[in-house]
């Protein structure tokens, strides 16, 4: 049973038009306005009432002849009853056609997931969509005649009016808010997240927007879980990197340490190398360099009692300067030995006071004076300032070195010539000799342990000497430097102070 209110105003028309149909003259075909009113039943939804009333209009347009006056022409009649019936079927199927479209039509705005809205350009909303109740909590009813700034958070009301308006003046199919976080106001006050597409929408007469809304919680929520779980991610490998790192850091603390214990290990055993090597050149060298003075020593003073007998003191005083000289030598060695051992231990350090360097020198020449060779001489001169801050400890023995290696490798009858200088607070000695000197070659080597040159002959010596004397430069923070050739002398230059 078809239940509509539009029936009954459709039935008292079509029986209007009946009447109308059985009184009008021949001529006029009134059962054609059955068409119109046949048309009208596109605007009723139940899908049988088309086809109920077009039977029903087609039953009329026979039925009325039949009460019409007798003196009708029925080919005439016949003719426009024809006529009347073929519209009227033309009227259905147009009528059933246009239906199946709406209907299409409406299957889809019902069924789909996503909230549509009919908006005309006040931004009222004419129509909406199941999906669409569902997503902002109204009904169909509650929903149309709301503008579309109802659904929208007050916060952004006014800055959308401003948009709607612009979209109007040119409308186009697109996103809203690329980009950016979009919130809808439900019925219930709260917010919910939405996509929203607009499209222009035209019935020729009419211009609409057609709003598409897509619920975008479940999405938010998986953005958020999956931030969440990236950012869980983030933090774990920070963790794992940061162990992995301390891991790295805890093995390169362990191979350094292993290799700063190689070489320690390393330097243990070089040292102890150099040590040995040590012994066994002191050895060498004191089994030959003690023996000498020593064995000269005894024979002297055995000549000594011989002469002290025959009361010869010519002979005895030789002897006694003799003894004198191998003492000396001994005293040589032996000093040479304990400051290379103190050198090693590092126990030599530096004690800075005020040093009268003219003063000094002569006090070395006064203590050399018995070493010198016949007809050598050792002469001094000092320019500038007499005195500079410095060890002056270090520095005698220094020149006691430097000044005894002259006279030892000069020959007999030459000067050995000391001048120095001091200027602002800094002092230059140059000791100079015309000795054997030292080749070119070997000059790279003058400063070494045990180094002795090779044309040395027969002097006596421990190769120690310039070794313990650059080291004594060097704890003095000064420099020595060498310039000599083979045959013709040399010439030392030492440059101290500054402190």
């Amino acid at each position: 049973m078809l239940q509509t209110p539009r029936v009954i105003p459709f039935i008292l028309v079509g029986l209007f038009v009946f009447v109308l149909d059985m009184v009008s003259p021949q001529h006029t075909n009134v059962a054609v306005l059955y068409v119109p009113l046949l048309l009208l039943t596109t605007f009723v939804p139940e899908r049988r009432f088309a086809l109920y009333a077009t039977v029903w209009v087609s039953a009329l347009t026979a039925i009325a002849p039949l009460f019409k006056p007798d003196h009708i022409i029925l080919t005439t009649e016949i003719i426009n009853r024809l006529i009347t019936a073929v519209a009227i079927v033309a009227a259905y199927f147009a009528v059933r056609v246009n239906f199946f479209a709406n209907e299409r039509n409406m299957a889809v705005w019902n069924q789909t997931s996503t909230g549509l809205l009919l908006v005309n350009k006040k931004g009222v909303i004419i129509q909406s969509s199941p999906a669409t109740w569902q997503i902002f909590g109204y009904t169909a009813a509650e929903l149309e005649g709301l503008t579309i700034e109802s659904l929208i958070p007050q916060r952004f009301r006014d800055q959308h009016q401003h948009h709607r308006s612009k979209y109007n003046q040119n409308q186009q199919p697109r996103s809203m808010g690329s980009g950016l976080d979009l919130y809808a106001l439900r019925k219930d006050g709260t917010e919910v997240p939405v996509e929203v597409s607009l499209s222009p929408y035209s019935t020729g007469t009419n211009s609409y927007i057609m709003v598409f809304v897509v619920d975008n919680t479940a999405r938010k929520k998986h953005l958020t879980a999956m931030e969440t779980l990236n950012a869980d991610l983030e933090n774990r490998v920070k963790e794992r990197t940061y162990a992995l790192q301390e891991t790295v850091h805890e093995l390169e603390e362990q191979i350094q340490f292993r290799q700063e214990a190689q070489l320690q290990a390393q330097k243990a055993l070089d040292k102890e190398r150099e040590l040995n090597e040590l012994k066994s050149n002191f050895v060498s060298m004191a089994s030959h360099e003690f023996r000498t003075p020593l064995t000269s020593i005894a024979s002297s003073a055995d000549l000594i009692a011989m002469y002290n007998d025959r009361a010869e003191p010519e002979k005895i005083k030789r002897h006694t300067e003799r003894i004198k000289h191998s003492v000396q030598n001994l005293s040589s060695i032996l000093g040479d030995f304990l400051s290379l051992g103190k050198l090693e231990e590092g126990r030599i350090v530096a004690s800075i006071s005020t040093v009268h360097l003219p003063n000094l020198v002569d006090e070395v020449r006064e203590e050399l004076k018995y070493q010198t060779k016949t007809g050598q001489s050792v002469i001094a001169q000092h320019t500038g300032e007499p005195e500079f801050d410095s060890d002056g400890h270090l520095l005698k023995n220094i020149l006691i070195n430097l000044i005894s290696n002259a006279i030892k490798y000069s020959p007999e009858h030459s000067d050995i010539v000391i001048n120095s200088l001091i200027e602002r607070g800094k002092a230059t000695i140059h000791v100079q000799d015309h000795g054997i000197g030292i080749t070119g070659e070997e000059q790279a080597q003058l400063f070494g342990k045990f180094f002795r040159a090779s044309n040395v002959g027969t002097e006596k010596g421990t190769g120690l000497g310039l070794f313990i004397v650059k080291n004594y430069v060097d704890i003095l923070g000064g420099t020595i430097s060498c310039e000599s050739e083979a045959g013709k002398g040399s010439r030392f230059t030492l440059e101290l102070g500054g402190f």
